[in-house]
């Protein structure tokens, strides 16, 4: 669809949206009156059917501006509350004057106001309706719309670049449309009686960012322990270190921030508009770090367990440690055989062979580069010399992608080879999402694979590559931060208003 249809579709959606929300609050409405201090007399007296009597016994003065028509005074026994249907006949405003014999009232006299269109709308609240889930059914559905778009581009982006970054911020945000849905859904089925109110909608955002929390909550507390306990076993089999912490580290995170802001804004509820609104921002900032957090982890995970279909001319290994006697560590072997599986694969299936490109520098404790003991490797297994490319400046992912394109534009220019060759790269699982994205910063289009970790050092290392994702794009994610925050703000101000 091109961008002029887009918006003409969705400038007719809007329309019809707003349409349909207007006819839904115009017209009859139920005015919901509660009586002050029913727990108490009932708690006093122990007569249910008396104070049920008494409810019965009350008046309204008549609108004599005749802007609003009185249809009927009705006493509800199980809301607990007297519901009185009242009919817009002009715009104007109105003040009524309730009177009770028998039991106090909240208060004795309520404004309404009648707006063009017939919508009533009564001071102190944004409206009162008995048919506001009209409304939520097109926020239901304006999620859903939201999500079924955010699919589509998520699956075209993946097959366009299936290491960018946005990537990650589609997956979070679908996460959070899901659950909204899944909100929303709940809040439509589930007929409360005392959300009949408009405003009741500002509320359903204001805490949005909360039932989110709440909702991922069971999740975080498993993924706590899953991480307390993996750390755990990689601090017993590799020591300590402040790198083998983080899986607790963020546990404890998760889990101390989330009942700790729900006590505290518990323990100060009502007392202060400081306290609400600071509490929704930081559970607004609480929800898009948890949505960044899925999302890295669920990106990173689809990331290393694509297989290239295409032909590939070269497979970039990335160099990652050796040990004393300059032979590859078990993490960097790894790798190696996955790169070498790559190829197994492809002679099989195409009958073409790729060149390895060994990508390495030497360390300060290391007595060869790894580019060197990963072409050893090779030829222990078999692979010609002439098929392996040697790479040893690179001290770093970026420094290995630059300089293997420069070892593979060499090697191109120097054998006279112009036609396209497409280049795949072999790193452990983990790594793979940002070794992508480093690559395709450089101009690299290449497709990687992933060798499989142990399971109790994949959540550290996972982490890691979600810190280190985060700082990649920190200035991103501060612009995301300041704009939740100030959507925050600006609801709990419509909302107190309101």
């Amino acid at each position: 669809m091109s961008t002029k249809w887009k918006i003409i579709s969705i400038t007719f959606t809007t329309i019809l949206f707003i349409v349909i929300a207007i006819l839904s609050v115009r017209g009859r409405y139920q005015w919901i009156i509660w009586p002050e201090s029913i727990s108490n007399s009932r708690t006093e007296n122990g007569d249910n059917n008396s104070k049920i009597n008494n409810r019965e016994k009350i008046h309204i003065t008549p609108d004599k501006q005749n802007i609003i028509e009185i249809r009927s005074v009705d006493y509800d026994a199980t809301r607990d509350c007297y519901i009185v249907d009242l009919n817009p006949i002009k715009s104007g405003e109105v003040t009524f004057s309730v009177d009770s014999s028998d039991s106090p009232l909240k208060s004795n006299t309520f404004q309404f106001k009648v707006l063009p269109f017939g919508v009533i709308m009564v001071k102190g609240d944004i409206g009162s309706i008995s048919n506001v889930d009209i409304i939520r059914v097109e926020i239901l559905v304006v999620f859903i719309l939201i999500g079924i778009n955010i699919a589509v581009a998520l699956y075209k982006l993946v097959k366009k670049d299936r290491y960018s970054y946005t990537i990650m911020y589609y997956i979070g945000a679908l996460v959070f449309i899901i659950a909204n849905v899944f909100l929303f859904t709940m809040l439509v089925i589930v007929d409360s009686p005392v959300d009949d109110k408009l405003s009741y909608l500002v509320s359903d955002f204001v805490n949005d960012g909360i039932y989110f929390v709440y909702m991922l909550f069971p999740i975080i507390i498993l993924l706590a322990i899953f991480l307390i306990v993996s750390n755990l076993v990689l601090l017993i089999k590799e020591g300590g270190g402040i790198r083998n912490l983080l899986g607790i580290g963020l546990a404890l995170f998760l889990v101390v921030t989330t009942i700790g802001i729900e006590l505290i804004t518990r323990m100060f509820a009502g007392q202060s508009y400081f306290i609400y609104i600071a509490g929704t921002v930081f559970y607004g900032l609480l929800t898009y770090f948890e949505c960044v957090m899925t999302g890295t982890f669920i990106a990173t995970t689809i990331s290393h367990r694509h297989i290239p279909k295409k032909e590939m001319g070269y497979i970039i290994i990335l160099g990652c440690g050796l040990r004393e006697d300059g032979t590859p560590i078990p993490l960097l072997q790894g790798r190696i055989d996955r790169a070498l599986w790559l190829y197994n694969r492809q002679l099989k299936k195409k009958g073409t062979e790729m060149m390895f490109v060994c990508s390495g520098g030497q360390g300060p404790d290391e007595i060869i580069s790894e580019a060197l003991s990963i072409k050893n490797y090779l030829l222990s297994k078999g692979i010609r010399e002439e098929l392996i490319l040697i790479e040893d400046k690179s001290t770093s992912t970026y420094e290995n992608m630059k300089y293997s394109r420069e070892v593979i534009e060499a090697y191109k220019e120097k054998n006279g080879i112009n036609k396209m060759q497409n280049i795949a790269f072999s790193t452990t699982d983990y790594h793979v999402f940002r070794s992508g994205y480093l690559a395709g910063r450089l101009g690299i289009n290449a497709e990687g694979i992933g060798s499989r970790t142990k399971w109790f050092f994949y959540p550290n290392a996972l982490i890691r590559e979600f810190v280190a994702n985060i700082s990649n794009q920190r200035t991103k994610h501060i612009v995301n931060s300041l704009i939740i925050s100030a959507i925050c703000v600006m609801i709990c101000i419509v909302s107190i208003v309101a």
